[in-house]
């Protein structure tokens, strides 16, 4: 559902770590027409999960949703980003917030 309206672009990219944690990361970069498609996707995205709670630490909107697999969701102007990590989301926080860093414009830093 996330998809129906005005995506441009989409990128993924995973991290499977076999070695030590046996962990894997997704992240999902979607990009919008708009600012405003943008928004009304992120917050689909959290009002359909229940245990959906409002973060504040990186992007113009965000949440974070899940339990043993956390899911976090922010918009950067007309992207949308995705980070799904298991192990109770371990690292996840910190992806998205150098992600929302490569995506602020110099201005905003």
């Amino acid at each position: 559902e996330l998809f129906g309206e005005g995506v441009i672009n989409y990128h993924l990219a995973e991290f499977n770590e076999q070695t030590l944690a046996y962990q894997t990361i997704r992240c999902e970069m979607i990009q919008f027409e708009d600012d405003a498609a943008a928004e009304r996707a992120l917050t689909q995205a959290c009002a359909e999960n229940p245990t959906s709670e409002t973060i504040t630490s990186w992007g113009t909107l965000a949440c974070n949703f899940g339990v043993g697999v956390e899911t976090s969701v922010f918009q950067r102007e007309e992207m949308v980003v995705v980070i799904t990590a298991d192990l109770d989301g371990m690292y996840a926080r910190e992806l998205a917030q150098a992600v929302d860093e490569r995506l602020m414009s110099p201005d905003d830093r």
